[in-house]
């Protein structure tokens, strides 16, 4: 009877797995193509990494806790080492992904956290890199879905320490440093943006941010009208640039007129996020 029971159990645990896979797979990195993948480990030795996956090029940038940086979304300069008692406070997990896109200006795909609150210090960043391992990747608050995690896994189970180039977080790292992280599919399909927006503040952060990702802004133009975050397109199907945009912005994905442009992107109701 007690293997009979076990035997239940575990069924359906594989059913729930299953069913979370199949659920997760749509917008999971195993059908989603990318040439680069950029995941942040926020803890006590906090750490970007930034994997090529057609390039073969792999970076990782170090932070040490005392480094101030800005967090979009009204927060300002913040110190590195407290961004996990922010979080902890404001209940916005997001703060990750904002913060270090903006630092690195690039796309931040996943998050990983210590679900520990503790204020963390250090003057100093690593010298080392460490490996997101199993614990982290499956065990750690993350926006990464059941799917990517097992995607991940196998990622970094490939990967060593000394795959990776150490890029320094201090200073003007976005400026320093764009071009590192772009998307090369984007520059391929070289798609003309252009930002529409309330808030300049907020433009400027989504500007540096699609900018180092390797997607050209054309135009930033101020408007009165404030609706709903919009990504339009002229037509479908729609193209890399235009998904990728409305995908990490979470703003809705539709067709219209784009002027002179082949996107227009209405900030709108995100531009608090952003600022």
């Amino acid at each position: 009877m007690k293997k009979i029971l076990i035997g239940i159990v575990c069924g359906f645990v594989l059913v729930y797995v299953g069913f979370k896979l199949i659920k997760d797979s749509s917008h999971s990195l195993f059908f989603t193509k990318k040439d680069r993948i950029t995941v942040v480990l926020y803890g006590k030795e906090p750490f970007l990494y930034s994997i090529g996956l057609s390039d073969g090029i792999d970076y990782a940038v170090p932070y040490s806790p005392d480094l101030k940086i800005l967090v979009p979304g009204g927060y300002k300069e913040y110190r590195v080492g407290a961004l996990g008692k922010l979080n902890a406070l404001e209940h916005k997990p997001d703060i990750y992904k904002r913060a270090f896109g903006l630092h690195t200006g690039s796309f931040v795909d996943f998050y990983f956290y210590s679900p520990s609150t503790e204020v963390f210090y250090g003057k100093t960043s690593s010298d080392r890199v460490p490996m997101l391992n199993w614990v982290n990747l499956l065990f750690f608050p993350s926006n990464a879905s059941l799917a990517d995690r097992i995607y991940l896994l196998s990622v970094f189970s490939k990967k060593s320490s000394h795959d990776f180039r150490l890029l320094s977080a201090e200073g003007d790292f976005a400026t320093r440093f764009q071009g590192f992280f772009y998307q090369n599919r984007y520059r391929l399909e070289n798609k003309s943006v252009q930002i529409l927006y309330t808030s300049y503040q907020a433009a400027e952060t989504v500007n540096t941010i699609l900018e180092g990702s390797g997607i050209r802004v054309g135009d930033m133009t101020e408007t009165d009208v404030h609706e709903p975050c919009t990504v339009r397109e002229s037509s479908t199907p729609f193209s890399q640039t235009a998904s990728a945009i409305s995908s990490y912005f979470n703003c809705r994905l539709t067709t219209g007129k784009t002027d002179i442009y082949d996107i227009l992107f209405e900030l709108g109701d995100k531009e608090k996020e952003w600022e």
